[in-house]
C-alpha cells in the first residue's frame, strides 16, 4: 500500500460478494493470525481493497473490528488458562486506546492519504 500512488478511498467493484468473502477471508486470516500474528491486518486490508472493492477508509474501519475480534478470542483463551501479566496488559491497553483515538481522529481529518 506505501508504494501505490494511487490509492485513495473511491470504493471499487466487489470481486467476491460479501457472503464468499465472509466465508473465505475471515477463517483464513484468522487462522494465520492466530498461528503467526503480526501481519493479519495487512492481509485483512488488503482483501477488502482488493476483493471487496472498499475504499482505504472504510477497509481500514473492517480491518480494525476484525483484528479486535481476533485479539479478543485470543485473550480470552489465555484468561481462561490464566496465563495474562494484567499490570503489563493494562499499561498496553491504555496506550493502545490513546494512539486508537489519535489515528481514528487523524484518519477521519485526513483520510487515505495519511493511511
Amino acid at each position: 500500500f506505501a508504494l501505490k500512488p494511487n490509492m485513495n478511498d473511491v470504493d471499487r467493484a466487489e470481486r467476491l460478494s460479501p457472503f464468499l468473502f465472509g466465508l473465505i477471508v475471515p477463517p483464513l486470516v484468522g487462522f494465520y493470525d492466530g498461528l503467526f500474528g503480526p501481519g493479519a491486518g495487512s492481509f485483512y486490508m488488503l482483501a477488502f481493497v482488493s476483493l471487496a472493492g472498499y475504499g482505504v477508509l472504510k477497509a481500514t474501519a473492517h480491518t480494525k473490528m476484525l483484528n479486535f475480534a481476533s485479539n479478543i478470542g485470543g485473550f480470552a483463551i489465555f484468561a481462561a488458562v490464566g496465563v495474562v501479566y494484567w499490570k503489563i496488559g493494562l499499561m498496553m491497553g491504555v496506550a493502545q486506546f490513546l494512539g486508537a483515538r489519535l489515528g481514528a481522529s487523524l484518519a477521519i481529518r485526513i483520510g487515505a492519504r495519511l493511511i
